[in-house]
């Protein structure tokens, strides 16, 4: 909000806003970050240890889980919108 943007990698929250990128608890590198067009995508690679790109909602064969681990941040614009609204518009 600061910025008025979304950071182009959480590199840049350091150490403003943080002391340092957190480290995934599955391969012990930085989470992944990741800015779509309506959204931003944090994660971490799940148990699978595979990125497959910031997948949240796809359960894996045999789990009910999906393979990645994270959360979604909208664009301002886009809040108050269902995912299946944001992404029909």
């Amino acid at each position: 909000m600061a910025e008025g943007r979304w950071p182009e990698s959480l590199d840049e929250l350091v150490p403003a806003y943080i002391d340092a990128v957190p480290l995934d608890p599955f391969d012990e590198k930085p989470l992944r970050y990741k800015v779509e067009a309506d959204r931003i995508v944090v994660y971490s690679i799940g148990e699978n240890e595979v990125d497959d790109g910031g997948d949240l909602e796809r359960p894996e064969e045999g789990s009910k889980r999906a393979p990645d681990v994270g959360f979604r941040l909208m664009n301002p614009e886009r809040r108050g919108f269902t995912l299946i609204e944001a992404e029909q518009s």
